[in-house]
């Protein structure tokens, strides 16, 4: 039997511990079945790479992807973002149709950064920016130089920065979680309070803080100098040294070269890295954004060596022609991506033309979701996919309040996610942690801080910046020269059971392959394969929407859309119909799309008209919302499905349900979670009081949750 969800806070699933050999670390509270979203986490501290930023444009704040597809495009290839340029108005049409999501707000100061909110410039300017923006600094500036000699040197002295200045300035949001197991009235679901704290908060001073020259490993440091203990202590003096005089008039109080050093070695024994994908590596299948952005396209493709390498088009030419003489697929010495040669330098392709070679690519998407194109998976760099070539994701090092406080082992438990995400601040950076398999109450979290998978020789290497010798079952095993067998068994859980369904997926495969080797133009083969990934993405089971939420509300759609009557010379009933078949198939990319389609049509007559004609447009309304809300779920949209669920509350539908008690839970749970900040975010997950609302007062002031 599946393990439910018991509609507790995530926050329960497990509890910090610490114990002489294991420091600080994660007990599991209670059993968790594998593939279940443990937690959500946003970082309490994150530096995006330098090198990195002209490709992933992000908000300094959230890190949410900025601009849209049309700005990000143009920001992707042409490398010129300016503080004016971003906060523009737009005049694309389908920019104007997400304003909120594309928006772009520069520092008050101009200083270079970039937030997708007010509310995120806000708040990133009270919590430390205030203190580290050089808008108005001279190039004399000692903060300059200070910024300068970490672009020089190491850029982790940046985020430094940003940790003194906001753990002396901790401004403390704390929430209140409800506990969903009971009825709770709606308006005290969700409490904040905000309290500023002058003194050092305990929660950036909970790592492990073991001086940098004490951690670091002589072989692995960048930086243009040498790694011995002498150098690294002057590196941390003159920081201090520089960021001290940068903030001698402010109530920061100074710091010295050992609280430099304890940050870097913090961030050498306890930081993440970053590699969230780019949100246009899944925007380049839309049709529209293709024709409307189709120069832009063509130039990151040049930019990223797709095209243009004419020069070695004659020693890389793969046999195999595609079936489309227009364009013929290479592929480079190390198969690393296909590429578009050019007769004459001029990259004159037609949209169909990019469409068969985007159809082409090789695609790994969320690290999870691998459909191979032209290659065996072994032949392949899997660090990445080609379009991560195209555009480049998210990368950097944050530090979690929480998921750092996991132990490594190299046969873990747990493993960190950084999902398919979208634009705007709907969408920040977190980290989903998931389990990698059963774990009993009781059974220490942990997650692997390398590559698990190599020889117990290599590992032992690899963990030497860590400090700590492991010891894990595995590394037993194979010191001493045995094989280690890790624990795979599962909790089974039978979908055609909880659905009573029974679907045949192994024909199904069949037949899509089949359909996918068919002649076909540009446009079809790129949808195809957009299908096979969203096919592959509905069977994902990590950090997904548990079957046996999805089930029940399946269930109440199937059985309130029974009795639901609708005229036939509208589109309704057909819509109602593909939600109904959408979860029963738990075709879940189909229910994120007519659920939503359905709910926009419904309300726009309610806008028109103020009122429904009778209960049945109301109660699939209900069947459009959760629909829409399962689909955004099994992404892990908890922000966006929040707002969807509002609307359904406040136009009647009832969380009280047992069908929908744990559904409901779930989503608050996460969404509460995935808002949460080290400041007082500029996302919050409000639920409406219905008892102070009226359903007329919402339509007329078209009021979006």
């Amino acid at each position: 039997m599946p393990v439910p969800w018991d509609g507790t806070a995530s926050r329960h699933s497990h509890v910090r511990a610490e114990s002489p050999t294991r420091g600080r670390h994660l007990v599991a509270t209670k059993a968790q079945p594998r593939g279940r979203l443990l937690w959500i986490e946003r970082p309490l501290l994150a530096l995006p790479s330098l090198e990195n930023r002209p490709d992933a444009w992000t908000c300094a704040a959230c890190h949410a992807f900025l601009g849209g597809p049309v700005r990000a495009l143009q920001h992707r290839w042409s490398r010129s973002p300016t503080p004016s340029s971003a906060s523009s108005t737009l005049d694309d049409d389908d920019d104007d149709d997400h304003s909120e999501e594309y928006r772009t707000v520069p520092c008050r100061r101009n200083c270079g950064f970039v937030y997708c909110s007010a509310d995120c410039e806000r708040d990133v300017w009270a919590a430390h920016h205030r203190y580290l923006c050089t808008g108005h600094c001279a190039p004399d500036h000692p903060l300059v130089q200070f910024k300068t000699l970490a672009v020089q040197t190491n850029e982790i002295l940046l985020l430094v920065a940003t940790w003194w200045v906001a753990q002396h300035l901790d401004v403390t949001r704390t929430r209140t979680l409800p506990d969903t197991t009971e009825s709770v009235p709606v308006q005290s679901r969700t409490t904040t309070t905000t309290t500023t704290n002058p003194t050092a908060s305990s929660r950036y001073l909970d790592f492990c803080m073991t001086p940098w020259w004490d951690v670091i490993s002589a072989s692995e440091q960048p930086g243009n100098f040498t790694n011995d203990a002498v150098t690294l202590r002057r590196l941390c003096d003159d920081a201090a040294g520089c960021l001290n005089a940068a903030l001698a008039e402010t109530p920061i109080p100074p710091l010295t070269a050992l609280d430099v050093a304890r940050r870097i070695g913090a961030c050498e024994q306890n930081a993440m890295g970053i590699r969230q994908r780019h949100v246009l590596a899944r925007d380049i299948f839309r049709d529209r954004v293709r024709r409307d952005c189709h120069d832009d396209i063509v130039q990151c493709l040049v930019q990223a060596g797709f095209i243009g390498n004419d020069s070695n088009s004659d020693d890389d030419t793969d046999d195999d022609h595609d079936d489309h003489d227009s364009v013929e697929k290479v592929h480079d010495t190390t198969g690393s991506h296909s590429s578009i040669p050019s007769d004459d330098g001029e990259w004159d392709y037609s949209v169909d033309e990019i469409a068969t070679f985007l159809a082409g690519l090789f695609l790994d998407e969320d690290g999870a979701v691998r459909d191979q194109a032209d290659q065996s998976l072994e032949e392949r760099d899997t660090t990445g996919d080609d379009l991560d070539y195209i555009f480049p994701p998210l990368d950097g090092t944050a530090m979690y309040a929480t998921t750092c406080k996991m132990n490594h082992s190299c046969d873990p438990n747990v493993i960190v996610l950084y999902k398919r995400t979208g634009w705007g601040a709907l969408h920040p950076l977190v980290a989903y942690c998931v389990a990698l398999r059963d774990i009993q109450a009781g059974e220490e979290l942990t997650i692997s801080y390398i590559d698990a998978n190599v020889p117990w020789a290599e590992r032992q290497e690899a963990l030497e910046n860590y400090g700590f010798v492991c010891e894990c079952p595995k590394c037993q095993c194979e010191k001493a020269g045995e094989t280690h067998h890790p624990s795979t068994e599962t909790n089974k859980v039978d979908p055609d059971e909880l659905f009573g369904t029974s679907d045949d997926d192994e024909d199904d495969e069949k037949d899509a392959d089949e359909e996918y080797n068919q002649p076909s133009n540009g446009e079809v083969a790129l949808q195809r394969r957009l299908e096979r990934l969203d096919s592959a993405a509905n069977h994902s089971t990590f950090g997904s929407i548990p079957l046996s939420i999805s089930a029940l509300v399946s269930a109440f759609v199937i059985q309130t859309a029974r009795s639901i009557s609708l005229p036939d010379d509208t589109p309704l009933p057909n819509l109602l119909r593909q939600c109904v078949v959408a979860l029963g198939d738990r075709d879940y990319c189909m229910c994120r799309i007519v659920g939503t389609e359905l709910e926009d049509c419904l309300f726009s007559l309610l806008q028109t008209n103020s009122a429904w004609p009778n209960t049945n447009y109301r109660e699939a309304y209900w069947c459009a919302v959760l629909a829409a809300t399962v689909g955004l779920t099994h992404v892990c949209y908890f922000l966006h499905a929040m707002r969807v669920l509002d609307k359904g509350m406040v136009l009647g539908l009832s969380r009280k349900d047992d069908r929908l008690a744990e559904f409901f839970g779930y989503v608050e749970t996460h969404a509460a979670e995935m808002a949460s900040a080290p400041y007082p975010p500029a996302l919050e997950c409000r639920v409406p009081d219905l008892s102070a609302i009226s359903i007329d007062g919402f339509v007329a002031h078209e009021r979006t949750l």
